[in-house]
């Protein structure tokens, strides 16, 4: 039989090097998520992309990138700064 066909979903996203960005992530997620049908997961992957963009604000430098990606049962969260 042959493998069954997965069909992933991306959303991603560019932010300023502003606190203010932190709400523009998460309306990415909880958009994407219920896109995705994913409501169960919102809250959770809301708190999660909370924590990892303010890290980056805190803590590192350059254009921050946001990426959310479903595959299968899988969801991967993204971020990344210079």
């Amino acid at each position: 039989m042959p493998p069954a066909a997965t069909r992933e979903r991306l959303a991603s996203c560019r932010l300023r090097r502003d606190p203010a960005q932190v709400g523009q992530a998460r309306q990415l997620v909880r958009e994407s998520l219920a896109r995705w049908g994913l409501y169960d997961h919102i809250d959770y992957t809301v708190l999660i992309i909370s924590e990892l963009v303010t890290n980056a604000l805190r803590h590192g430098a350059g254009v921050i990138t946001i990426q959310l990606s479903r595959g299968g049962r899988d969801l991967r969260i993204e971020v990344h700064d210079q």
